[in-house]
C-alpha cells in the first residue's frame, strides 16, 4: 500500500542569532522506498537528500519529463546520496542542467560509498553542463549498473588530466561501473583539458573502482579525449568496447588512434547483440536490441532487489 507521507524537514541555520526556516517535501513511499513519478518529485527528492537525508532509497515509477525544469543534482559534497536508486528502466527526458560554475554535476552530484544506481535512461534531449566532475549519471559515483546515456555532457573549466572532467556515465568513479551504454552522445571539455574527457569514466575518486563490460556507440568526444576512460590510474578495467567514436573536430580524428581507445576494444564492424551478450548484458529482463543497432533498456519496470 502506497502511503502518502508528508516529510517535514527542519533546516536550522544559526547565524548571528537568526533561526532558519522549515521546508516540507511531499513524496509517496512504498515499503520505505520513495516513489518518484514526475519532475517535481525528482526535485523534491534532490532537496530531501541535500537536507542531510542521503541514506534513502527511491524508484522511478514513470518516465520523467524535465523540460523547463532546472534540475539540481542529487547529492552534494556536504550531503551525498548513499542509497539505492532504481530507474526501473524509465527515461529522464529533456533534462537541462546548466551549472557552469559548479563542480559535481549530473543527474546525481555526489554519491558516497554504499550508493547504487541502476536502470536509468538519460535521453538524447538532455544537456548537462558543469565546471568540473561532470557525468551523465553522476559527477562522483559509486556503483552504477545497467544505465543508458545520450545527449550532451560538458565541463567548462577542466584544468588538466588530474581533474575530473566530462564523462558519459561518471566523471570520478568510486565503485564498480558495469554494463552501461553511452550512445549518440557528445562529451566535451575545454581549454586543452581534453585528456579528462571520456565516454564512460574520466578518472577514479578514492578506492580502486572497476570499469567492466561497458560500451560506447557512435559518440563524439573532445579532440584527444578517450572512448572509455580518461585515466586508468588505480582503476581496473576489462571487456569494455566501443564503436564509432569520433572527435568533435572530425578532421582531427584518426581511425584506430590509440588516444581514443584507453582500455577498450575497437571494432570496425557494426555492433551486434551477440557482442553485448558476451559482455554479460541481460537481454531477458533488462536490455533489448533496438532498430538503430545498439542495446537500450526495455523501459518496462523493475524493482529494488
Amino acid at each position: 500500500m502506497i502511503m502518502k507521507q508528508n516529510l517535514l524537514i527542519a533546516l536550522l541555520s544559526v547565524l548571528f542569532g537568526w533561526a532558519g526556516v522549515s521546508e516540507a517535501f511531499a513524496l509517496d513511499q512504498k515499503d520505505g522506498v520513495y516513489q518518484i513519478g514526475n519532475a517535481q518529485d525528482l526535485e523534491d527528492f534532490s532537496n530531501l537528500v541535500a537536507s542531510g537525508n542521503g541514506a534513502v532509497n527511491a524508484v522511478l515509477t514513470a518516465d520523467i519529463e524535465m523540460a523547463g525544469v532546472d534540475h539540481q543534482p542529487i547529492g552534494t559534497v556536504g550531503s551525498p546520496f548513499k542509497g539505492t536508486f532504481d530507474g526501473q528502466e524509465h527515461f529522464v527526458r529533456n533534462m537541462t542542467i546548466n551549472l557552469p560554475e559548479q563542480e559535481y554535476v549530473g543527474l546525481f552530484g555526489v554519491l558516497n560509498d554504499g550508493a547504487y544506481i541502476k536502470n536509468v535512461i538519460v535521453d538524447n534531449g538532455s544537456s548537462i553542463t558543469g565546471l568540473r566532475f561532470v557525468g551523465g549519471i553522476a559527477g562522483v559515483g559509486c556503483s552504477v549498473r545497467d544505465c543508458f546515456v545520450s545527449g550532451k555532457v560538458q565541463g567548462t573549466n577542466v584544468t588538466d588530466s588530474s581533474t575530473g572532467g566530462s564523462a558519459g556515465i561518471v566523471s570520478a568513479a568510486k565503485g564498480a561501473i558495469e554494463c552501461c551504454v553511452v550512445a549518440g552522445a557528445r562529451i566535451s571539455g575545454n581549454n586543452g583539458s581534453v585528456m579528462a574527457t571520456a565516454g564512460i569514466v574520466s578518472k577514479r575518486n578514492g578506492n580502486t573502482p572497476a570499469v567492466n563490460n561497458n560500451a560506447v556507440v557512435n559518440i563524439h568526444v573532445q579532440e584527444a579525449g578517450f572512448a572509455i576512460m580518461g585515466s586508468t590510474a588505480n582503476l581496473t578495467a576489462s571487456n569494455n568496447k566501443w564503436w564509432g567514436v569520433k572527435y568533435l573536430d572530425d578532421s582531427a580524428y584518426v581511425p584506430g588512434d590509440p588516444v581514443t581507445v584507453q582500455d577498450g576494444a575497437a571494432f570496425a564492424a557494426a555492433p551486434a547483440q551477440a557482442d553485448f551478450e558476451s559482455m554479460g548484458f541481460d537481454f531477458t529482463d533488462v536490455w533489448k536490441w533496438n532498430a538503430a543497432g545498439y542495446p537500450e533498456l526495455k523501459n518496462v519496470g523493475a524493482s529494488i532487489k
